[in-house]
């Protein structure tokens, strides 16, 4: 049997991806034109990048910024990009040479939305229950949630930087052909998480029923989301094929993926508490 692999490059990914990005300037020095530089200023800076900036503030040691991120871009390249131009900005406006240092090392990221954390593993948890499947005697379901590690947390960020980056995905099997179960799930979890270091992600939940799958993930800024979901679903396909090609077989599938999957940005934080929280910041710094 022969199942085409999925191509990142034509894998369309119905998504919302928000970042909270921040920076402060070289050593903490004062800033007058950074406090003076306003969202529509960013936003033409942005323009130019493929960056679409939706909030931002500043005072004269620190910037922050609400993005919204195509899933085929990273994070990494998005802050190094929106970083430089601000920091060609500041120089114009402050008089300074091309050498002189501006904004300071690195940046602080973290994804944003309408669910937290809590909301998202709390939603995989449910799915047994969500699909009718926990009345089964034998439920086709597999849940599992892992925590992060010392070493996890350090491999997920680069040098000089913080990330917090996570995501809930979502793949659905092709006509909705249920092919997914308690025995599969555990060995295409496994394979995932042989991925890990070599993908610079982490699996922190996963949530199987016959026809789609649930994934929480945290990765580093330097992974474009649409890159790992191809390669997770590259991944499952494999293992089926390898390990229970009877399923595929018994499920009359001719392919297991469409192209498309969701993606969704989550976090600690919501979309809505950082613009609350820009706004607040933004009114005191006026207020100063």
């Amino acid at each position: 049997m022969f199942l085409p692999p999925v191509q990142f490059t034509t894998l369309r990914l119905a998504s919302v991806n928000k970042v909270y990005l921040r920076w402060h300037t070289h050593r903490l020095r004062p800033l007058s034109a950074l406090a003076r530089l306003t969202l529509g200023e960013v936003q033409e800076l942005a323009a130019a990048l493929g960056i679409r900036v939706v909030e931002f503030t500043a005072d004269e040691r620190n910037a922050l910024a609400l993005v919204i991120l195509l899933p085929t871009e990273t994070v990494s390249a998005c802050a190094s990009k929106l970083k430089g131009r601000i920091s060609k900005w500041l120089r114009g406006q402050a008089g300074l040479a091309q050498v002189d240092h501006v904004l300071g090392r690195g940046y602080f990221a973290c994804t944003s939305g309408h669910n937290t954390r809590e909301d998202v593993t709390g939603y995989l948890e449910s799915q047994p229950g969500h699909h009718g499947y926990d009345r089964r005697i034998l439920p086709p379901v597999f849940v599992k949630e892992w925590s992060l590690s010392p070493v996890d947390e350090s491999r997920l960020n680069p040098t000089h930087a913080m990330a917090l980056l996570h995501y809930h995905m979502v793949f659905a099997v092709a006509n909705r052909h249920g092919v997914f179960g308690s025995e599969s799930g555990p060995v295409i979890a496994d394979n995932w998480r042989r991925k890990q270091k070599a993908g610079k992600f982490a699996l922190l939940k996963v949530a199987f029923v016959p026809d789609h799958i649930h994934l929480a993930v945290r990765i580093h800024p330097a992974v474009a989301p649409v890159e790992l979901a191809a390669q997770l679903m590259n991944v499952a396909q494999e293992c089926l094929l390898r390990d229970f090609p009877e399923h595929l077989i018994e499920a009359r599938v001719g392919r297991l993926w469409p192209d498309s999957a969701y993606l969704g940005s989550y976090g600690d934080i919501t979309t809505r508490t950082v613009r609350g929280y820009l706004r607040k910041w933004e009114a005191q710094a006026g207020r100063g």
